[in-house]
């Protein structure tokens, strides 16, 4: 691999690599293989090894990096079904660019990296953002697309595109202050609703990690609302509707503070939320958090409930578990009681494998959403959010519509959001087997239902 004598070490490492999504992993074996100063700034490299080849110069080892980068992209799979419209793909330029490679060699090697050192790496990482982007464009994920550089990566302007993805280079806080960061965003035309895009380091260096890159970014396209030529989209149950301009859906108490855990989707057009325990009491409601990227938002109440619902420590459920899932589904209509239904663990990944959700077999209706998904033991797993659209399933493939793959937000994306606003939820490994009706009976304590007046 690389023989550098500017270590890199666990989360340090991480950020350095972490420079547009892992982009630094697509190289493979390539990098400086040493240094003339061995103390204060760097600011020269002797020689560079790519792919187990020693060069003595950086344009040299770039043009090797650009050549092993470009087979990869060839060999990218080829999308047969784009997602329909055109895509602008916008990359920040060197000057961009310099400071955040410079913070991130920083806190790698605790030595500060200037002059031709830097410069190399500016190119470098500049070299593997456009390859990223030639990859979009060479497995034909939209209909069109074109790519433009230029120093302004902040909110660029998406012109006539239906999409826009770009490299966005910027500093954590107002004002040029805070840290630096570096990642990949999806925005659709008409819409300030940015969503993120990633390589998955977990999977082979090489065209299958471009792959992974290519399959996240259209996953952001259809997470905003696009389709695909053929018709595929990703949807999300609707809340119920109870009456005209009004609305429900389901959520989870998750602490003894009065915090309730719903989807994003379910609150974005609410007004005055209202939140309908088993007893039936009701209690006004207010949208204190919300990432609308993990479809997840946060809900107050002035209201204390004794049971709150646990989280699941320990191994993640197996395809096969058995799981549980409580709501207000069809609420008017099925009546005004918590629903449970049961059914088993599909599949660890959602749509096109996305890794935040979790597959489940148990029925769900309009109304659902933000309702729990729950172990044999009653330990929160998840979170309903979306399911599959049949109708558009049986008509691309002629067969009969699929019935009840459904999907949940998995608790690893929860723990975060909940982590992030400081919220205390209880969590605990899986405790005894009860079954379905002994889940359920604990879960009606703490699914609440959601009432909303839409926008």
């Amino acid at each position: 691999m690389i023989e550098i004598n500017m270590h890199v070490r666990g989360r340090a490492a991480l950020r350095l690599l972490a420079l547009g999504t892992a982009v630094a992993l697509l190289a493979g074996c390539a990098g400086p293989v040493r240094t003339v100063a061995q103390a204060g700034p760097v600011n020269h490299i002797t020689g560079y090894t790519v792919n187990g080849v020693h060069y003595t110069t950086a344009t040299d080892a770039l043009a090797a990096e650009r050549r092993a980068n470009d087979g990869y992209v060839e060999g990218v799979h080829h999308e047969a079904d784009p997602i329909t419209g055109s895509v602008r793909i916008i990359l920040p330029d060197h000057d961009r660019l310099r400071p955040l490679v410079m913070q991130n060699l920083f806190a790698a090697t605790k030595r500060q990296v200037i002059g031709q050192a830097l410069d190399y790496y500016i190119d470098r990482d500049q070299l593997l953002i456009s390859e990223a982007a030639k990859a979009i464009l060479t497995s034909s994920a939209f209909e069109q697309g074109s790519t433009v550089v230029q120093n302004d990566v902040l909110d660029p302007p998406q012109g006539d595109a239906d999409y826009l993805v770009w490299f966005q280079v910027r500093t954590a806080l107002p004002n040029n202050t805070g840290a630096w960061i570096g990642h990949w965003l999806v925005r659709r035309k008409g819409s300030p609703t940015t969503a993120p895009a990633a390589f998955d380091p977990g999977t082979a260096a090489g065209a299958p990690r471009y792959d992974s890159f290519i399959k996240s970014v259209r996953q952001a396209a259809l997470r905003l609302g696009g389709h695909s030529r053929s018709g595929i989209t990703l949807s999300s149950p609707q809340a119920g509707i109870v009456s005209s301009g009004t609305f429900t859906a389901s959520g989870v108490i998750i602490d003894g503070k009065g915090h309730i855990l719903t989807n994003d989707h379910v609150i974005r057009s609410c007004i005055a939320p209202k939140v309908t325990d088993s007893a039936n009491h009701r209690f006004a409601a207010t949208v204190i958090a919300r990432d609308s990227q993990n479809d997840l938002a946060l809900l107050e109440t002035k209201h204390r409930w004794p049971d709150t619902a646990t989280l699941r420590d320990g191994q993640e459920p197996r395809r096969g578990d058995a799981v549980v899932v409580a709501g207000y589904p069809l609420h008017e209509l099925l009546g005004s009681g918590v629903t449970v239904t049961t059914g088993s663990l599909s599949a660890l990944t959602g749509p096109q494998d996305d890794s935040r959700f979790i597959q489940i077999s148990a029925p769900i209706q309009l109304g659902n959403s933000g309702g729990p998904v729950l172990d044999s033991s009653g330990r929160l797993v998840g979170i309903v959010d979306k399911e599959i659209n049949g109708l558009v399933v049986a008509l691309l493939t002629g067969g009969a519509v699929p019935q009840n793959v459904n999907f949940a937000l998995k608790t690893a994306i929860i723990r975060n959001f909940l982590d992030t606003h400081d919220i205390a939820y209880a969590h605990a490994a899986p405790g005894r087997t009860m079954d379905g009706g002994e889940v359920g009976t604990q879960a009606r304590h703490f699914t609440v239902l959601i009432t909303c007046k839409g926008a």
